[in-house]
Formats: C-alpha cells, structure tokens, sequence
C-alpha cells in the first residue's frame, strides 16, 4: 500500500474502468482522489472511496500548457498536495509533471500494487486486455513490471 495520496487523471479512471478494477483499488493507498474537471470528463459514478474534490487554484495559471483540462487539474492538484503521487498515463502529461517534480504512477504501477496487495493474481493478462482495447503501453515498461513480478506472460 502507498502512504501517497493517488490522484488520478481521467486515463487511468477509463483503463482500470475497462479492466473492471476501479472498484477494487481502495487498497492500493491511504486516499484516491479525483478533481472536478477529471470527474466531469470520466463521465460515470465513481466508486465511494474516491473523493472529488475541488479544482485547484493554480490550475488556472499552468493553462497556457497544451493539455487537456483533466490533466491540468490533475496536475495543478499534485503541485498543492505535498503527500502525493499522479496516476497518469499520458507521456506529455507525465513529462510536464515529472518536471515539476510531481512524483508520478501509470496504470500498469496500480496493477502492480493490485498484485502485491493480493487483489489480482496476475498482471500479465491486464496488459493484454489493455493492449486488446487499444491502450498504449510502453515495451520497456511492460518488461519491468512483469520482471519485477517475476511473471512471464
């Protein structure tokens, strides 16, 4: 379990949404949290233990950076909450974070924690059916994520 706050951008909602496993992540860390404008975009009732909360302030004054508004207020989050971490997909989003020094995860990190908090058995064959639905996933990426599971697809 992560002593992080997660807050996640719309991305990472739809793939574990699609995986079937967005209800299953209350586990994973001591709160998942969501902005207004990620919660608009993802469009569906989220599960209860993921709270929305309010845009940030200075998600008005990072717009001028071409993403799109879920990402920036995700981000403009991050840069508020000193205790977290940003679930996020997207490689501009994740660059533009990383060089503000947000600490970042993507999809396939939440389902290595699904794994090691025993919520999932396998990671592999979440990577195929997110390949399947056409979700971009770097290669190198995959690669460690299963050697460090020690799972060979």
């Amino acid at each position: 379990m992560l002593d992080k706050i997660i807050i996640a951008d719309t991305s990472v909602l739809i793939a574990l949404d699609k995986l079937e496993l967005l209800d299953l992540c209350e586990g994973i860390t001591q709160e998942f949290v969501v902005t207004k404008t990620v919660y608009q975009e993802y469009g569906k009732i989220l599960p209860s233990f993921i709270k929305e909360l309010n845009d940030p302030i200075n998600f008005l004054s990072i717009t001028e950076i071409k993403l799109d508004k879920g990402e920036l207020s995700a981000i403009g989050l991050a840069l508020e909450e000193d205790n977290s971490i940003l679930a996020i997909d997207e490689r501009k989003g994740r660059r533009i974070a990383t060089s503000l020094g947000i600490r970042i995860i993507g999809t396939l990190r939440i389902l290595k924690l699904l794994k090691e908090i025993g919520v999932i058995a396998l990671v592999h064959p979440y990577i195929h059916k997110l390949n399947d639905i056409g979700f971009r996933m770097s290669e190198k990426l995959i690669e460690i994520i299963l050697n460090e599971l020690k799972e060979n697809p």
